[in-house]
């Protein structure tokens, strides 16, 4: 696969489900929870996601008496999936945690993929994205050892806000 093979960045569709779980157990191999989904249990839970979030926003319309939440929900989900030709390679995923901050949840790509730009162009999108749903700042956690994604998110104009604290208590010494 040469460098100028077009990589096109498009929302996630329903179809798109199983080629993800494929690129998060990459990302997370050792993770047991994603091991165990198949393709089908995957997407009985992404329709259960969407109802839910549908009878979420039903409940705000009416706890609110407003029509407005049919529109838009804090827990909409903002997924971005890089395609060549017809594989998944790479995808992106943020969601608001108020009205004008989002949190990164994932960026992922295929090891053979990397350092190609895919990861710049899922984040371009994902950031004009969130602009244009009205969001006005974006937070994600790296983990320091993780110098690549530090390199990116730096050059996209992301700063360090504050160090991650890990914090442990043993109970054996009481």
């Amino acid at each position: 696969m040469s460098k100028l093979d077009k990589v096109a960045i498009r929302k996630l569709l329903p179809s798109d489900l199983p080629q993800i779980l494929e690129i998060s157990r990459d990302f997370l191999p050792d993770n047991p929870r994603y091991k165990r989904l198949s393709a089908s249990r995957t997407r009985s839970i992404y329709l259960r996601l969407v109802f839910e979030k549908w009878a979420s926003r039903i409940g705000n319309c009416v706890r609110y008496a407003s029509l407005g939440f049919l529109l838009t929900d804090v827990r909409d989900r903002a997924t971005f999936v890089a395609q060549q030709s017809s594989e998944l390679v790479g995808f992106a995923e943020a969601y608001p945690i108020d009205d004008c901050i989002w949190l990164l949840d994932a960026i992922a790509v295929l090891p053979n993929y990397r350092r190609r730009g895919i990861g710049r162009q899922l984040m371009t999108e994902l950031i004009s994205h969130i602009g244009h749903r009205g969001g006005r700042k974006i937070q994600l956690y790296v983990e320091p050892d993780n110098l690549g994604a530090i390199k990116l998110y730096t050059r996209l104009g992301f700063r360090v806000a504050a160090q991650p604290i890990s914090m442990t208590k043993d109970l054996s010494e009481e």
